[in-house]
């Protein structure tokens, strides 16, 4: 919790960017790119070495770097069909599993389809996935792939309407799709917004996050969460912009608050693309100019609002036991350390890893 509140880290990555990961050309320049957002976004005193970021991020380094490490309470692991540019996807679905086996109350996890794969393939998927982890609350998609460069529509009512039907009858209640922040070279058409608003009009059991809002289309963005109210714009990456261009940020906070309101925004900070106490704690401390406030009419963004956009909306959204999950974490290994220890210093676990093709974490 940070000052009482509890968070939420809505989306949160234990990526596998070792070299024997990558697929081809464009894998290993989509590999160097990330590195490079995670050193062009965060001030250099919250960036590690290369050849410590491209690891094999393991499933324990995540959860240590959050629970040990900042106030985080709860996070999101989302599990990545990145299919042709990673062996494994980037983010596997193995360590999904793992999460929610070592820390049920403190990790929630989405599967993983990849649609260009055809609707026969991604119910497939879902089944098999489904059947190893019943608990999944959401599902995470992407808009293209490579080699060959494909695409679908979110709104597609032969591939994706089935599909979403099915999740339905699986119990998933969120449907993420990574938007506005390119792949690498690729068109930028897939990543617009426009194909999610068709399948939330027909699909009002089901909510759909736009992942990485406010980082491109942004009026289309806040003309979406003004319309469905099953749509919710996920803040992952653009929270980052908060050290590097607070301007830019306030921008697009200031034209998603005016239209949708702090009820349809969900808090993520990237991780671990950026250290977790760093954007909880910009996150916390960000004041909205006075003139984006005026320019929109807007009152401050307050204590109740940031508690609302912290976790409160993610909890609404998922239905997840926010306040149950709570209790169970009061004597958890994680709450036992902070007790005793207080936070440990940021990185200090990952910079304890072991840099090998697999890396081992020693506990911090």
């Amino acid at each position: 919790m940070i000052d009482g509140i509890p968070v939420v880290n809505a989306v949160a990555h234990a990526y596998n960017f070792d070299a024997g990961n990558a697929r081809g050309p464009f894998g290993a320049a989509v590999r160097e790119a990330f590195f490079g957002i995670h050193s062009h976004f965060n001030p250099p005193d919250w960036q590690v070495p290369k050849d410590l970021f491209q690891i094999d991020q393991t499933a324990e380094l995540l959860a240590r770097t959050h629970f040990r490490e900042s106030d985080v309470d709860v996070l999101a692991y989302h599990t990545l069909r990145l299919d042709s540019l990673f062996s494994d996807g980037l983010c596997s679905f193995d360590k999904a599993v793992e999460l929610q086996e070592r820390w049920p109350q403190r990790v929630v996890t989405y599967l993983g389809i990849d649609p260009t794969l055809g609707l026969q393939r991604c119910l497939d998927d879902l089944a098999e996935q489904h059947e190893r982890l019943p608990q999944a609350i959401g599902v995470k998609m992407y808009p293209d792939q490579l080699e060959p460069y494909r695409t679908f529509r979110m709104d597609d009512p032969e591939l994706m309407f089935p599909l979403y039907q099915r999740m339905i009858e699986l119990g998933i209640r969120v449907v993420a799709i990574h938007k506005a922040l390119p792949n690498g070279p690729v068109p930028l058409a897939p990543y617009s917004i426009a194909d999610v608003e068709g399948a939330a009009m027909v699909f009002g059991g089901l909510n759909f996050e736009i992942v990485h809002a406010g980082m491109a289309f942004v009026p289309e963005t806040a003309y979406a969460l003004a319309r469905f109210p099953n749509v919710y714009a996920n803040l992952e990456i653009t929270t980052m912009l908060i050290s590097k261009a607070p301007r830019l940020f306030a921008e697009a906070m200031g034209e998603m608050l005016f239209w949708g309101g702090p009820e349809k925004l969900l808090y993520s900070d990237g991780a671990l693309f950026a250290h977790p106490r760093l954007g909880l704690q910009a996150f916390w401390d960000f004041e909205m100019p006075a003139d984006v406030l005026d320019k929109y009419g807007l009152p401050p963004l307050g204590r109740a609002e940031k508690a609302m956009i912290l976790g409160g909306n993610y909890a609404r959204m998922t239905g997840i036991d926010l306040p149950g999950m709570l209790a169970a974490q009061a004597d958890d290994e994680w709450s036992r350390a902070r007790a005793e220890h207080g936070l440990a210093e940021p990185f200090s676990n990952w910079k304890a890893c072991m840099v090998e093709k697999n890396a081992t974490v020693v506990p911090v």
